[in-house]
């Protein structure tokens, strides 16, 4: 009998492992015009991921806040984090299992905001901050990534407004896992800017800095810059530049990582037009010296731009490779706040960009993809934003999409879609309460919580879009919520208090 109930346990740990989950979710606060995914999301080691959400009302008011999934899409852990001690860019996890994130916070000594680093542990609490003075202005776009020492580097620009003109200082910076600075290097005289991405050399002798204009050389065009581990560069190339031995013009380089020992992959946008709006999306793959070696580009509806997404590709077996980006985006509109249609554009490609497939999503309002992260059964979790223009209010929604190895999200069996609830119900576990906030669409109008027996502990009317239940008099244990209109029952779900 033993045996019996342990086969059938290691059946249901395989099958749960290898379940292609696939789910839909949208949540969005209607007091903020602004709710996105601002980062790629970090896988944690029990098969969740960690996102960075900013919650505000323009690019640099905003509240961070993060935010840890489970397989099926649902919220684990949230933790806001106010402006007013730090505006959050960037999350990364630490060896000890514990976050570091980097941003920006006010000065007091300085008209300029001050770098920052924030070391949080596995339950977003604040362990360190350090902070560090810069002369230069504003953070523009950065990227991340953990070099051989275990210790996290960032590249990016400072921007500075005066009068008509905006300047960039571009920067390196290497620090530890718990923001102490191991060294900076402005680029002063330096025309680089636009998104930034960099790539340690497999030999650690050194990094690849991908960029529009060199940093040091008169390139006017994107450029891949050779660093030194001091961050002094040795040489500088254009970045790929044919494709069928016709001209291109790459732009807005956002992801480089490696693809095998002396292979890496790129993501950009190109522009095939000289009205530089007929943007597409481009891929390819560079030796270790630089040479491209093949291209391929999707080439969307004239006189549109198909956007990049700001972490585009990504993959765990090099024989599947996703790209994600934004198909017919209306040239001269802010994205995402154009009111017409675009959609989510995912390619799967084999090792050498072999086309396997090609999916839309949406295309009933307004989607842009921010980024892609493979998953371990197979399949992808597509992050990005979604504009409703049908409707009266006017902000942006986080949108999240997980589809399985075929691209697809189903109805039925494991793949059961979660469909948008048009709710957020958060902490879940809790301790003391919880919150339920509803979106402008919801009709819900009452929440009910009942023991494991049945037994309705308590009723609370939904007034507002924003609610908080204290439950600190329960004891610990399974409750189960029902969420109400004024008829029926619209949703039920379990609430665990720790």
């Amino acid at each position: 009998m033993k045996k019996e109930i342990l086969l059938i346990l290691l059946f249901f740990t395989y099958f749960n492992l290898t379940a292609q989950y696939t789910f839909e979710r949208e949540f969005t606060d209607p007091l903020y015009l602004i709710n996105c995914i601002s980062d790629k999301p970090i896988k944690t080691d029990d098969g969740g991921l960690v996102m960075l959400h900013h919650q505000g009302n323009s690019d640099d008011n905003f509240n961070s806040i993060l935010i840890k999934i489970n397989n099926k899409g649902e919220i684990v852990k949230q933790k806001e984090i106010n402006r007013d001690t730090i505006n959050i860019y960037t999350v990364n996890k630490t060896n000890d299992n514990n976050f570091v994130c980097t941003g920006m916070v006010k000065s007091d000594t300085s008209e300029y905001r001050e770098l920052a680093v924030l070391k949080l542990n596995s339950d977003f609490e604040v362990i360190e901050k350090k902070q560090y003075y810069q002369p230069y202005g504003d953070l523009g776009n950065f990227n991340v990534i953990r070099n051989y020492k275990n210790n996290f580097v960032m590249a990016g620009y400072f921007m500075r407004v005066d009068g008509q003109r905006v300047y960039h200082f571009p920067f390196i910076f290497e620090f530890t896992e718990n923001g102490d600075s191991v060294r900076m290097k402005y680029f002063k005289n330096s025309y680089a800017f636009n998104d930034f991405t960099i790539l340690e050399n497999r030999d650690s002798s050194g990094y690849r800095l991908f960029c529009d204009n060199g940093l040091t050389m008169d390139l006017s065009w994107p450029a891949i810059n050779m660093l030194d581990t001091d961050f002094n560069v040795d040489t500088a190339y254009a970045a790929p530049y044919q494709t069928s031995g016709e001209p291109i013009s790459p732009m807005n380089i956002t992801t480089a990582k490696w693809l095998s020992a002396d292979k890496y992959l790129l993501s950009y946008e190109i522009n095939n037009d000289a009205s530089m709006w007929d943007h597409d999306l481009g891929i390819a793959i560079m030796d270790d010296s630089t040479n491209t070696l093949i291209v391929d580009d999707y080439t969307g509806k004239p006189d549109t731009t198909e956007c990049h997404a700001f972490n585009a590709v990504d993959f765990i077996d090099k024989n599947n490779i996703f790209h994600v980006g934004t198909s017919n985006i209306i040239p001269y509109t802010a994205i995402p706040w154009q009111k017409e249609p675009s959609w989510i554009l995912l390619n799967k490609y084999d090792s050498t960009l072999n086309l396997k497939w090609q999916k839309y999503y949406g295309g009933d309002v307004c989607y842009h993809a921010s980024s892609v992260v493979a998953t371990q059964d197979g399949g992808c979790l597509i992050t990005g934003v979604k504009h409703d223009y049908k409707q009266k209010h006017t902000s942006l929604s986080v949108y999240l999409l997980k589809v399985d190895s075929l691209g697809n999200y189903q109805t039925t069996g494991i793949n059961k879609v979660v469909e948008p609830k048009n709710y957020v119900l958060f902490p879940n576990p809790t301790t003391n309460s919880f919150n339920i906030n509803l979106s402008p669409a919801s009709k819900a109008k009452q929440i009910e919580l009942y023991d494991i027996a049945g037994k309705l502990i308590l009723s609370k009317q939904l007034t507002s879009s924003q609610t908080k239940i204290n439950i600190s008099c329960l004891t610990k244990g399974i409750y189960i919520y029902r969420i109400k209109n004024k008829e029926n029952i619209i949703d039920t779900g379990k609430l665990i208090k720790q």
